[in-house]
């Protein structure tokens, strides 16, 4: 058997994998942060459909019976939601008793409806409880009934349950420089969608723009409203390059509430 030596094919394919692992690794845990920052940032009504939505699921699949356990795997697949979304969901669902989580072979996470969550999901045949929207459901056979959770527009929606509090003066000073930081959670919110659609953007627009997000969301928790209307004018020029998309062009709408939207 020929000895492997530094260069020949085996060596440089196994240092490959072994390089892709070391850099792999990091990004993907990277990525899953930034996608459950963005979704805490998610308006409290938006989450309260995602809430409902995830218990829809997971009953079109195993009905009403809380002792079926089914793969996170196939419920994000059946969803199309990113990790950090479905991470957040389950959390805020198995905080509330709602749900069971364990693990499977190759510590795949499955989960289960608990008798609360059997319980929650039959009062929210009808109508919208605590935790989940309306549901009207019947056995395996469920829809979501979306006019109690209709998610506000940017002017009035809620701020994010998941964004740091801002003491009453730096809250303040926002109003006074015409940003109220609920609302421009709400912004931010609604650009990093934007930015989850198809579009022109090139892939490095497209990572700036979620970076600018980032430091605007800092900008906004450490209570510093001339840092965030700078990054806010970047952004908007960043929108405005995406010409013909409704997504960017609600965006854009939106941001004229804000100093950096004129």
């Amino acid at each position: 058997m020929k000895p492997l030596v530094i260069g020949d094919a085996s060596t440089t394919a196994g240092t490959l994998v072994v390089w892709a692992l070391i850099l792999g690794i990091p990004w993907a845990s990277i990525r899953y942060r930034r996608q459950r920052r963005a979704a805490a940032h998610a308006p409290a009504e938006q989450q309260h459909v995602w809430h409902g939505e995830f218990m829809l699921a997971l009953i079109q699949m195993v009905g009403h019976d809380t002792a079926a356990r089914k793969s996170v795997v196939a419920i994000r697949r059946r969803l199309k939601w990113s990790w950090g979304r479905v991470a957040l969901v389950i959390d805020y669902l198995e905080g509330k008793a709602l749900l069971e989580t364990s693990f499977g072979w190759f510590v795949v996470p499955r989960v289960r409806l608990t008798g609360a969550g059997f319980d929650e999901t039959r009062l929210a045949e009808r109508g919208p409880t605590e935790h989940l929207p309306r549901i009207v459901a019947d056995h395996s056979v469920v829809t979501v009934n979306s006019s109690n959770t209709a998610v506000h527009s940017p002017a009035s929606a809620m701020g994010s349950p998941g964004s740091t509090i801002q003491s009453a003066g730096s809250t303040q000073t926002f109003v006074q420089n015409g940003m109220d930081p609920a609302e421009l959670a709400s912004w931010i919110w609604m650009y990093r969608e934007a930015l989850n659609k198809p579009t022109s953007l090139s892939a490095s627009s497209v990572h700036h723009a979620r970076a600018l997000l980032d430091e605007l969301d800092d900008a906004v928790s450490g209570g510093d409203p001339t840092t965030a209307e700078g990054i806010g004018r970047t952004l908007r020029a960043i929108a405005e390059g995406v010409a013909g998309n409704a997504a960017f062009a609600a965006v854009l709408a939106a941001a004229r509430a804000f100093p950096f939207g004129s």
